[in-house]
């Protein structure tokens, strides 16, 4: 198998096409709560729940969280039965989540317990990421006005159920619903099929030269520390890197000093980053190379270290 062709048939959608890899998944470790998750153990329990809720194919389901290991499991259990994954930023404010959700139509929304009050009197139904549910006396029972239906624990320990409804899905079938940032104008959807998500993914998978890179040794380690509702992030952490059979460390955001750490813990090959971020690294590499092993690490961005 070639990295750029990750098991991805011609009418393979994202999650198949993923499933379908000699590679498999990868493990997700958040750096934070030194935590371990392998998608291919709950995805179809978290798919099997959403069938029970209703979800269906060309549902929309709202996903607002920091950077999180949960976050490539929600993103690939939607995709899986058709359904359509809008991601928001969590630094927008309560009137731009309204406004994406008046645009964008979810019918279900997933959320961390601390940003629950950017839904307060949206009536829209809420599965909790991170704690326990419950609808007396559970995480989200002193946030007024938001309607808690479930959490992502509680749907991981599932059992899953291969008879659920299965919607005959393609990949010309939308898979994600993006939104711009705004810069020049209000913000925008953008509509990215199954078969767009697997050329992106194809191409970044061929950027990392994976497989002349294992050659020299591996297992290879990639830090997360882009945004994973961005495209690239999602695109790169979220969905293609979970085939390469490498090991993502997730930072829940960008933090210099965590950053670093995370690099020197895991001995991080590979640090996707922003141009801004390389710039700040270079310039105080005498201090870095003090506190720091970063040796580990062959690729940085487009710029050298």
């Amino acid at each position: 198998m070639k990295y750029d062709d990750f098991g991805a048939k011609r009418t393979s959608t994202l999650p198949v096409a993923m499933y379908s890899s000699e590679r498999r998944i990868l493990d997700l470790l958040e750096k934070k709560k030194d935590k371990k998750l392998k998608y291919a153990d709950v995805g179809d329990s978290v798919a099997t729940c959403l069938s029970d809720l209703g979800i269906r194919k060309g549902h929309v389901v709202l996903l607002l969280s920091p950077n999180s290991i949960f976050f490539p499991v929600i993103c690939l259990s939607v995709m899986s039965p058709g359904a359509i994954i809008t991601t928001t930023n969590p630094f927008n404010t309560t009137q731009e989540i309204r406004k994406q959700i008046t645009d964008s139509k979810p019918v279900l929304a997933f959320t961390t317990h601390s940003l629950l009050p950017k839904f307060a009197g949206m009536n829209l139904p809420i599965v909790l990421i991170g704690e326990g549910h419950d609808s007396e006396s559970g995480p989200g029972a002193n946030v007024s006005r938001v309607k808690i239906v479930s959490s992502l624990e509680n749907m991981m320990k599932k059992e899953p159920n291969d008879s659920r409804v299965k919607d005959r899905v393609c990949q010309d079938d939308t898979a994600t619903l993006l939104y711009s940032s705004g810069t020049t104008g209000a913000s925008k959807g953008m509509v990215l099929s199954h078969r767009n998500l697997i050329a992106m993914i194809q191409k970044i998978l061929g950027h990392f030269k994976l497989e002349e890179a294992e050659s020299r040794g591996g297992p290879h380690t990639f830090v997360c520390s882009v945004p994973m509702f961005h495209i690239y992030g999602l695109a790169a952490f979220s969905t293609g890197l979970l085939t390469s059979g490498s090991t993502i460390v997730v930072l829940s955001k960008l933090d210099m000093q965590e950053m670093l750490s995370a690099i020197a813990r895991y001995r991080a090959t590979y640090l996707p980053l922003v141009s801004p971020i390389l710039v700040a690294l270079t310039n105080n590499a005498d201090v870095i190379r003090e506190k720091y092993d970063i040796g580990t690490c062959r690729i940085a961005g487009a710029t050298v270290v």
